[in-house]
């Protein structure tokens, strides 16, 4: 009977949660493309329904004070209003260019307005329904434990956040997709009101409950202190940091696109609803360790970027989100407070939540030239994980423990030294280390000696290397990503590279600066091509999507006329400052600072040869792949000009939607794979290349490469549908 009394207060709950989390990759992927299909994007998109989610507790708050004398009336007029504003306001994020106030804002500040300006007022009111409706069911039912509900909340978070990639984002277009989203808003809280109302009229002991617990407000106050509530606070916010700067973490290699971005999210929601279970065994058993173990493996990842690369490393960081946000919140959860501070909890708790999406997405990028903000999460992490065994436990693992950190020591020790000699790389020593740090770990159930042995972890594993990088200027931030710029023996010679994220992007040999190297030697698909044009009787024009170390001027013919698009500022400063391809082989090189597909669309410039080389880390920009990006690339070719594509990717087929699109408008598309053998300055590289003209087997003294395979087949893409799963290569 209870749960059949209860359906109408879940199902808002549940539905109200489910819009606030579908909208998000919606309006992110909107936008994604005006802003270079950065992951920061997503950042963004979560840090604002974070603060709108702030107001909305705030919002709630206020109406369910005690001081509120009026709240069924100031609710149904809020909600008359913020209905109206969702059928008047414009929905920014569709529209095609943005704003033009838009372009007068950095990024970081861009993107929150545009958001919150489109869906502000729909999400505030939205982010306020869960400690409302709850508070409805304790005054209409009279139970004094109305948060289980917030597990109804959290599962329609989750299943919004599911939903949108696989059911919404491949049938539905935008526009339809803004419709049915609106439609819901404003079912929802008109459904909303009218419980509200319904609620607060039912039962005369229930009010007489809530009026003796208004009464007693002050001494439940008092005994819930500024400390435990503070603890709420730091919880919330540090479960938020872990999971975005973790999540940004994984997905920058993969791409900016909401399949991926979901995870993250998904498994800190999983992390919140089983926290706020009342069921004892989501502790997980507490001896089993699984949030300390989630820890050690976050703090595995984050030590070092090349780890988090790993696809096995990868997954168990995303379980390991989960994980931690469960170990974070749990305590939270077991010491609520009374129904009569409900409002007050899920205050806190936004606060916390708000407070971590503007360290993760605004302050920390500002402030560290690396993703500092996810190992110090980490560790603050383990200093508030509950103990774990008892004290019983703990002796009879001492001689273990002692073991174990006399090796931990010595092992952290000696990677650290090697490393910064540069004789040795982190992965020789990963084994033993790991092993001794782990088993030091899981035998101590002290929070300090936890949280050290994780900092000594992280150090031994590669921050104690980063930190020196940072030191030495080798590392810069953007909105964009993060690259560093270090010097290594590449075949033997002495090079400086470019790595973003956790991908070599270039790199050129120190005292032969006109060499080719990389993805962009003779014997790549790029480097067959230039062959072309060093052969046409004039000099060729050359646009290229993505400038990098700027190699690609330096196989170029002598004479051509090359325009680079780059959207980052600091990745130009990298080029032009760290590197001197440009300077040695095209003094001439025009650079345009902007998102490549919009730059070249509304460039005037017609191009013999456009190449897309715009990678995020290890990932293409999936915008400037869709069927209308590779149009407007088609349209700016000269007769018998090519468009060539770098799709080289750990994990993903990236030339399948290339030859989808060439298979639709009757193109033909080659593809070269470049596996360099023995002693090279090149890397392996993969290229697909079409031409609408046609190819044909000889141009002058030009013949292509034996190795270009024509591609059948492939998947299209477009603007408003596509999907990784379609190209995503077996691991």
């Amino acid at each position: 009977m209870k749960i059949s009394k209860q359906a109408p207060y879940v199902a808002i709950c549940f539905a109200s949660a489910f819009l606030l989390f579908v909208i998000q990759p919606l309006i992110a992927k909107a936008i994604t493309p005006q802003y270079g299909g950065s992951a920061s994007v997503w950042n963004s998109a979560m840090m604002v329904s974070q603060i709108l989610l702030l107001t909305g507790s705030l919002y709630a708050y206020n109406l369910l004070s005690n001081k509120n004398a009026q709240p069924k009336r100031q609710h149904t007029l809020i909600s008359a209003v913020v209905v109206l504003l969702s059928l008047l306001l414009p929905f920014y994020a569709l529209e095609n260019p943005l704003p033009e106030w838009t372009g007068k804002l950095a990024p970081e500040l861009a993107v929150p307005a545009i958001m919150a300006l489109s869906m502000g007022p729909a999400m505030i009111l939205l982010g306020s329904q869960s400690p409302i409706v709850q508070r409805s069911w304790a005054i209409a039912s009279g139970d004094s434990n109305p948060y289980p509900l917030f597990i109804s909340s959290n599962a329609g978070s989750l299943l919004g956040l599911v939903a949108y990639p696989f059911l919404f984002e491949p049938f539905l277009s935008v526009e339809s997709q803004v419709t049915i989203w609106k439609t819901g808003v404003i079912v929802t809280i008109i459904a909303s009101g009218a419980l509200m109302i319904s609620s607060w009229k039912k039962s005369n002991i229930a009010l007489w409950r809530e009026e003796e617990a208004q009464k007693n407000s002050q001494e439940t106050t008092d005994r819930i202190s500024i400390k435990q509530q503070f603890s709420w606070l730091i919880r919330a916010m540090i479960a938020v940091i872990v999971m975005m700067s973790a999540g940004q973490a994984i997905s920058s290699d993969i791409m900016s696109m909401p399949l991926v971005w979901i995870f993250p999210l998904a498994a800190f929601l999983v992390g919140y609803m089983t926290a706020f279970s009342e069921k004892e065994e989501t502790d997980f058993k507490r001896n089993l360790k699984l949030p300390q173990t989630g820890v050690v493996i976050l703090g595995i990842t984050a030590a070092n970027t090349i780890i988090m690369a790993e696809p096995a490393a990868g997954i168990l960081a995303l379980i390991s989100i989960g994980l931690v946000t469960h170990g974070l919140m749990r305590p939270a959860y077991q010491t609520r407070p009374p129904v009569s501070m409900i409002a007050r909890f899920y205050l806190i708790l936004s606060i916390g939540g708000a407070i971590g999406g503007i360290i993760a997405s605004i302050i920390a990028p500002q402030i560290f030239n690396w993703r500092w903000e996810l190992p110090i999460a980490v560790a603050i992490s383990a200093f508030l994980m509950m103990p774990t065994s008892s004290g019983d436990t703990e002796n009879k693992t001492k001689i273990t423990r002692k073991i174990a950190s006399v090796i931990a020591i010595f092992g952290g020790v000696i990677s650290i030294i090697l490393q910064a000699a540069g004789l040795i790389e982190f992965d020789h020593l990963a084994g033993i280390l790991l092993v001794t740090v782990a088993v030091t770990i899981l035998t101590t159930n002290r929070p300090l000696r936890f949280t050290m042995w994780i900092v000594w972890m992280m150090v031994s594993l590669g921050l104690a290397t980063q930190a020196m990088n940072d030191g030495k200027g080798m590392t810069r931030r953007s909105y964009y990503g993060i690259m560093e710029v270090e010097h290594k023996k590449i075949a033997g010679e002495n090079a400086t590279l470019l790595i973003h994220g956790t991908t070599i992007h270039g790199y050129q040999i120190e005292g032969q600066p006109e060499i080719p190297t990389a993805y962009y030697t003779e014997k790549s698909g790029i480097g067959d091509i230039m062959k072309w044009a060093e052969a046409r009787p004039k000099p060729v024009k050359i646009g290229i999507a993505g400038l990098g170390t700027g190699s690609i001027a330096c196989i170029s013919p002598k004479s051509a006329n090359i325009t680079y698009f780059e959207i980052d500022e600091e990745i130009i400063r990298t080029a032009t400052d760290d590197f001197t391809f440009i300077k040695s082989c095209a003094k001439d090189t025009k650079i345009v600072l902007g998102d490549a597909r919009l730059a070249i669309r509304e460039s005037g410039e017609k191009y013999d040869l456009l190449i897309v080389d715009a990678f995020t880390s290890d990932a293409i920009p999936m915008h400037l792949v869709t069927s209308q990006a590779l149009d407007i690339y088609a349209s700016k070719l000269n007769k018998n000009g090519w468009l060539i594509v770098h799709v080289s990717n750990r994990y993903l087929n990236v030339k399948m939607p290339i030859a989808g699109w060439a298979k639709s408008k009757g193109y033909e598309a080659y593809f070269l794979h470049n596996e360099p053998k023995g002693k090279s300055y090149a890397t392996s590289s993969e290229w697909i290349a079409v031409r609408p003209e046609g190819w044909q087997t000889q141009e002058g003294s030009w013949k292509p490469d034996e190795r270009w395979t024509k591609t059948e087949g492939g998947t299209l893409w477009t603007d408003r549908k596509s999907s990784i799963l379609q190209i995503l290569k077996p691991f």
